[in-house]
């Protein structure tokens, strides 16, 4: 749901916007745009198992694995958005005076739904490449056995990626892991 769809809003209004609100609110050059909060069983479940798996994976080495609470923003601050999962490699950088807006994600996650897959394919992946640390943009279904993995090749070009069947595995080149599909979607079936 777009909240201003006529009336552009500063990155200030954005700000006090969000604090005020009882959810969460995405920035678009000018557009508020509420967080879909459409989420379901399977989207949750597969977030938990993401954060479990990565977070496990990376004990005692210099990355961390972080749930949707953490926003990330482009280098212009044309856009703040809260992704699903996010990789930080090294020292957290943060934005000057926001204590929850990180400039230097290594790995966004998406767990798309049906009601959130064509922002999470579209202006999400289009502001999040602006940002020059993001390595890979990954967006993991949460209908299907089905991950997409964007990684930034030279000259900031993006390979994409396909996997699919619950028997296969993804890698998270930025942090040298393997992730089984069956990992991901432990406790998630579709009929």
């Amino acid at each position: 749901m777009v909240l201003s769809e006529t009336t552009k809003k500063t990155e200030a209004e954005y700000f006090a916007m969000d604090l005020e609100s009882e959810g969460m609110l995405e920035f678009y050059d000018g557009r508020v745009v509420v967080k879909d909060r459409s989420s379901t069983f399977d989207h949750s479940r597969i977030g938990a198992n993401l954060i479990g798996e990565i977070g496990k994976f990376l004990k005692g080495k210099n990355s961390r694995a972080f749930y949707y609470k953490l926003r990330e923003t482009t280098p212009s601050g044309n856009a703040y958005m809260y992704p699903d999962v996010t990789i930080v490699c090294g020292k957290a950088l943060l934005k000057k005076d926001c204590f929850d807006t990180v400039t230097n994600l290594s790995v966004i996650m998406e767990i798309m739904t049906d009601a959130t897959r064509n922002i999470d394919m579209g202006s999400k992946f289009w502001y999040s490449i602006q940002i020059p640390t993001l390595k890979e943009y990954i967006l993991v279904d949460s209908t299907r056995y089905h991950v997409i993995t964007a990684r930034r090749q030279a000259e900031d070009t993006w390979q994409f990626i396909v996997t699919e069947g619950i028997d296969s595995s993804i890698t998270i080149n930025t942090i040298e892991m393997e992730l089984p599909l069956r990992d991901i979607y432990d406790e998630v079936s579709f009929d």
